[in-house]
């Protein structure tokens, strides 16, 4: 089956393609962290740090 989303911009395509290829850019910098992410806005989100 074909994905048949079309976008704008071409940063979203880049970023929707991520959910096919299952690439992961963005890691966690905090030790024990161990999570990856697709996106740069979940990325910064996710590893704020705890208070």
């Amino acid at each position: 089956m074909r994905c048949r989303k079309s976008f704008i911009q071409r940063n979203s395509l880049t970023i929707h393609m991520r959910i096919h290829t299952e690439e992961k850019p963005y890691e966690c910098p905090y030790p024990g962290g161990g999570k990856r992410f697709a996106d740069v806005d979940t990325f910064q989100t996710a590893s704020m740090p705890p208070f």
